[in-house]
């Protein structure tokens, strides 16, 4: 199996993102409301919550034929009511750019790597620190850490290990950096986990999205090194078999999904 060098570098699988079909889809709502609001407007009013729902319906029905997941109608539904919402509200527009970059600040890039701000909760952090390899020296790299709450735990519960983590949006990183004593116990680097090379570590911690799962397992296969581990929080790897599994929570629904390379 082809591996990655420690100098080399290697294409990684690109995840798609869905915003062209989303902006699509908005396009043809908007249109088609649009045209209805002129036609109607030469016979009877039509109010403007008409309007925005007749918009929302449309879109959410050309998500669906252009093959966007199901759990993006919500979003298609919900668009044009809340812009009209927030429209009626006379908020000053400033509100509007200072939210954009909070959540540009938090968020950032997830437009492209389809892999959005998840938080792993204690009993996560718990059942992860049980599944860890119990050899010395173990070297953990958390694969987009957040605001580095895993990494804090596995270093000062494992004090033996290096711990290393990367995060791409920019608050959540300079979060982790600060709480990592400025690379006393750990270090962290602000790159996207697309363009970060897996070799050289035991275990690759993951808590990413189903969207980004196929190509994640591709990449983890080309560079991790035999024998290593690749567990993921909550989403699994579609089509490939899991060699332990660890659930935690009252029923058990919350899982880890640990894979060996």
């Amino acid at each position: 199996m082809q591996r990655m060098g420690h100098t080399e570098a290697q294409a990684v699988p690109v995840v798609h993102s869905a915003i062209p079909a989303a902006l699509a889809a908005q396009s043809v709502g908007a249109i088609a409301a649009a045209a209805l609001w002129v036609l109607a407007r030469e016979h009877l009013y039509v109010p403007h919550v008409a309007i925005a729902l007749a918009q929302a319906g449309i879109a959410a029905l050309a998500a669906l034929i252009f093959g966007q997941p199901r759990w993006w109608l919500a979003i298609h539904l919900s668009f044009a009511p809340c812009v009209l919402a927030a429209l009626a509200l006379g908020l000053d527009p400033r509100w509007y750019l200072a939210g954009f970059v909070a959540l540009a600040l938090v968020f950032g890039g997830v437009y492209r790597s389809r892999v959005p701000l998840y938080l792993s909760s204690t009993a996560a952090t718990d059942t992860l620190l049980a599944a860890l390899p119990g050899a010395a020296n173990l070297r953990f790299l958390d694969l987009g850490c957040g605001l580095g709450s895993v990494l804090d735990r596995v270093s000062r519960m494992r004090p033996d290990s290096a711990c290393a983590g990367v995060e791409a949006a920019l608050l959540p990183w300079l979060v982790a950096w600060l709480r990592s004593g400025r690379g006393a116990r750990y270090r962290v680097r602000r790159v996207s986990l697309w363009n970060t090379r897996l070799c050289g570590h035991d275990v690759v911690y993951v808590y990413l999205s189903p969207a980004a799962m196929p190509a994640l397992w591709i990449k983890a296969k080309r560079e991790m090194n035999p024998g290593s581990l690749l567990i993921s929080n909550s989403f699994p790897v579609p089509g490939a078999r899991a060699n332990a599994i660890h659930a935690w929570g009252a029923r058990g629904g919350d899982k880890l999904f640990v894979y060996r390379i």
